[in-house]
Parts: structure tokens; sequence; C-alpha cells
């Protein structure tokens, strides 16, 4: 078994899915970490297993919350054993999980094709708090005045939390106000900004993306993958020079970021400078010698 390391953004490779969800599930404690290097976790290769899981279940059309039900609910029927979703010999078939034992698909009691979703519930389960519910079903865009029916102001780390539940739903700019608003309440905080500098990547703002990924940075110095993101977008909008320096600054205080070996040798190489791209790329091959991106 390799003892190679995988970050949010290898695993997606792997997975066909996006960095962001990959974040998504580590968030929720699908995912478990093997280290976390100033700030940048990174996965064993046996997290494989439930993340594979995890991405069939979102290709098939689950929504992180409906995966969360299934989750809870394979908990509760084993609540002995840590990560069902990890632990156990389970099937994925459309929507639905399924334990299989003697080359059946079973539910846990024995019967056959028994779906999930049709096992009773206990009146509380998967009952959202006040805040969620006052966002769960709402499509109204975002305002503060939508905190009203909670009877209190918001703290960041509850602004935070919807944020990332608006994220979720695919709402990426209720998200992008929910974060600013946070950041207003709590002060400057650079795991937020690296948050907004993300979702804003993806709205395909990189110039905001750019500065908000400048301010985790200039929050903490130390926050490598924040300089790995403004590298990145700094090599889109072709800026290739600054983006070499923040991949440098990003080397300077995490040598063994194989990510950033591997974009900085492509970034150099678009720069004519294929002695010193080389360097990069053969580092990123002597870390990651079975990454996705290893034949490329």
């Amino acid at each position: 078994m390799t003892s190679e390391r995988y970050t949010s953004a290898m695993f997606a490779e792997l997975l066909e899915v996006s960095p962001a969800m990959v974040r998504q599930w580590y968030r929720r404690g699908w995912l478990r970490e093997a280290v976390v290097v100033q700030k940048l976790a990174y996965f064993a290769l046996t997290e494989l297993l439930p993340a594979k899981r995890l991405a069939q279940l979102a290709k098939n059309g689950l929504t992180n919350a409906e995966i969360a039900k299934k989750l809870d609910a394979l908990q509760t029927l084993f609540p002995g054993i840590d990560r069902p979703i990890a632990t156990l010999d389970l099937r994925i078939d459309g929507c639905d999980i399924f334990l299989t034992k003697e080359n059946k698909l079973v539910d846990t009691v024995g019967q056959e094709f028994f779906d999930f979703a049709g096992i009773p519930s206990h009146p509380d389960e998967y009952a959202f708090s006040q805040l969620d519910l006052a966002f769960d079903s709402s499509h109204e865009p975002f305002s503060p005045q939508s905190f009203a029916s909670t009877g209190k102001s918001p703290d960041k780390d509850e602004l935070c939390r919807l944020a990332w539940h608006f994220e979720e739903q695919g709402r990426l700019e209720q998200a992008v106000e929910l974060f600013r608003t946070a950041l207003a309440a709590g002060g400057p905080d650079a795991s937020i900004c690296f948050q907004l500098a993300e979702l804003l990547y993806r709205l395909d703002d990189k110039t905001a993306a750019r500065e908000r990924y400048y301010m985790a940075i200039e929050i903490d110095e130390n926050f490598v993958e924040a300089r790995s993101g403004l590298g990145s977008v700094l090599a889109e909008t072709g800026e290739l020079e600054l983006s070499v320096s923040a991949f440098q600054g990003a080397l300077l205080h995490h040598p063994d970021y194989a990510d950033v070996h591997y974009h900085l040798g492509k970034t150099l190489q678009k720069l004519g400078k294929p002695i010193e791209a080389e360097h990069h790329l053969e580092r990123f091959r002597e870390l990651m010698p079975n990454s996705p991106w290893a034949e490329k």
C-alpha cells in the first residue's frame, strides 16, 4: 500500500468531482485527514473507499443533505461502528445504500432490496436547528432580515455554517454574502477569506478571488493553500511571473507541497524556463509517483 497522501485537489481528480465537493465532505467529517500541514489537509489512500461511495451518491443525484440523512440512518443502525460509510461492506445502488451479504443486496435485518429511505425515523431525527430552518427551504436572495425569525443576531460561526449550507445548495452568491457578513461580524479571518476566494473563483470573478487570496495570506503568511490558489489565479489571468512568486512562497512554507511543484513546473514551462520547470516536475514525481497528475 502506498504511503502517499493526497490533497483535496488530487482526491478530486481521482474521483472526478470538484475540489469544493471534497472539502465539503471533509468539513462534514465524512472524510478524515491523515495529517494537516499549514492548514492543508492530506488524505491517506485508505480514505478513497468512503470518498468513492460519496462521489457515487453525489453523481447519482443526491445532495449532501440527502446523503447526510442516509449516513445518519446507517449510523443509527450501527451505533458501535465508527463511520459505517468507511468500514462496512456496502453497495451503492442508484440513490440507495445497501449492505452486501452472501452476494445479495440486503438491508441490515436481512430483507432484500430494502430502501434505506423506508427506515422508520424518530420524530426528531434529522431535525435542523432554528437557524437551519430559517434558510433550508428558502430560495429568496440572502438579506440580513432573514435572521429576524430566529430572534437573535447570528455570530461569525453561525454565519459561516449557513454559508456552507448555501454553498452545498449551489447558491454561491448567497454564500459569498454570508461569508462577507461573517467577516464584518467577527473581524479579519484567513480561513473565511480563503473560502470567499474559492467561491469567487467558482463564480468566475478572478479579480475579486485574487484579492481575497492576498488577504488570507496577509492575515496568515503560512496559509499555503491560499498561496497555491493565488498562484493558480495569477497564472490563469496571464500574470505568470507573479504566479511563480506565489508558488515559490508556498514552497518556502511547505517544501513538499506536491501540487505546487506541479503547477509551478507547468508555469515555468510557459515562461520558457525548461530546466527550472523540470526540477519542479521531477520533484512532483518523486513525491507523488502514483498521482493522477504523474502521467501528465
